[in-house]
């Protein structure tokens, strides 16, 4: 049964945290002007300013004042505080060359701040830099030291490139040194759910959800911890708490037909599977679709 799981897990869940890399091109002398040799106003680090102004998303509203990974996927939108989340929300969009060339103008003031360089590795590890990323996420923790979201996007990294012995450190470190950040706590969760340590996963996020009962990504995934673990009703309980709107999409959809089959509502579930949005599906999901299907019965 859990091989049913396996060839899905990894892109549903993983969330990053709240880019001068390139080299310079040769200085023409003619175009320095005497406002170059200006020093400038540092911004530093505050905690407050490490966090989002206002996430909308009906998915994921638990961890939304942390991270935005999962927001552009859904249907939710990000109103930023400042520069960094300026830069932050377009690397998110995809809009690297536009964060580029704001980087370029607004760079000098942030050098010694570490949520900065901590948004610059994110941007590059989304463009799948990863040398130019960990040299970024490395440089945000010798500013602050015990900076957590640089080791949660470390993880996050890492888990990427299935170096899960690195990950699993990285987001302990990040969940030890904020013990009320969820963003670290979240994806220690998907870690351990993928190597079949249920306890482990569940407890990491029920954990979360006694903050905000609601959160859809939160719910589906406790529904799918219980459904690997063999738990069915439990895992029913969890998916009968997600609103009826969000059972079209695939990542909530299958396991919860599949979580009615096993748990013995059978046509149901067959019935409910047939419900499924496959239309914008990606090549992932319709493998893991036509396996379940086939597993139940369902042409």
């Amino acid at each position: 049964m859990r091989n049913l799981f396996t060839s899905i897990f990894f892109s549903l869940f993983i969330s990053s945290c709240a880019m001068t890399g390139s080299k310079q091109k040769n200085l023409n002398l003619d175009d320095i002007k005497e406002s170059d040799f200006n020093s400038v106003n540092q911004v530093q680090y505050t905690t407050d300013t490490d966090s989002f102004k206002k996430v909308e998303s009906s998915f994921s509203n638990a961890l939304n004042k942390e991270s935005i990974e999962r927001v552009f996927k859904y249907d939710g939108d990000v109103e930023g505080k400042g520069f960094l989340d300026e830069i932050s929300i377009l690397c998110h969009k995809g809009k690297f060359d536009k964060a580029l060339n704001q980087l370029k103008t607004g760079n000098r003031n942030y050098t010694n701040n570490p949520i900065f360089w901590n948004v610059v590795g994110t941007c590059y590890s989304m463009q799948g830099e990863r040398r130019k990323a960990l040299l970024f996420y490395n440089k945000a923790l010798s500013l602050k030291k015990n900076y957590a979201p640089a080791y949660n996007n470390l993880g996050v990294m890492y888990l990427k490139e299935q170096d899960y012995s690195r990950a699993l450190v990285a987001f302990k470190k990040a969940k030890k040194l904020n013990q009320f950040s969820k963003t670290p706590r979240y994806n220690l969760a998907h870690l351990y759910l993928n190597f079949g340590l249920y306890d482990h996963a569940i407890s990491n996020a029920t954990a979360i959800l006694t903050e905000n009962k609601k959160d859809v990504d939160v719910l589906n995934f406790l529904g799918t911890a219980f459904l690997m673990q063999g738990n069915y009703q439990e895992s029913l309980s969890y998916f009968n708490e997600i609103d009826s709107d969000f059972y079209e999409e695939p990542s909530i959809g299958i396991n919860f037909a599949l979580a009615k089959f096993l748990g013995g509502e059978k046509e149901e579930g067959r019935d409910f599977l047939e419900d499924v949005e496959s239309k914008k599906m990606s090549r992932s999901w319709k493998i893991y679709l036509k396996s379940v299907k086939k597993y139940m019965g369902v042409k």
